[in-house]
């Protein structure tokens, strides 16, 4: 594939320099920031696709109802936003009583 070249530069230069008029050439790509979170949200979303694609394999050689799958997920995805809302409000840990034995 060819290259197309910057009016600005001599015939024979090549690479992905700056031209006088202030354009970029022969990079070809753009560079893209990626944050922490959309990181973190596509790693879950990948994770959530090959999660559900093991379950319904598993699934389909037993024979289960669709309904039971259904609920089970459904119970799962609760359980996780729980768990998730009670982070968020920074929920205390659960502080123990010492161990007692009887006799002491």
């Amino acid at each position: 594939m060819r290259r197309a070249r910057c009016a600005h530069k001599p015939a024979g230069e090549s690479g992905s320099t700056r031209c006088r008029d202030g354009g970029e050439h022969g990079s070809g790509s753009k560079s893209v920031k990626a944050t922490f979170a959309s990181v973190i949200l596509q790693i879950m979303l990948v994770y959530l696709v090959f999660s559900l694609d093991s379950i319904i394999t598993a699934v389909g050689d037993n024979h289960v109802p669709k309904g039971n799958v259904y609920f089970g997920m459904a119970f799962s995805l609760a359980v996780e936003m729980l768990n998730i809302r009670m982070r968020k409000k920074g929920a205390r840990t659960v502080q123990l009583n010492p161990p007692h034995i009887p006799g002491d």
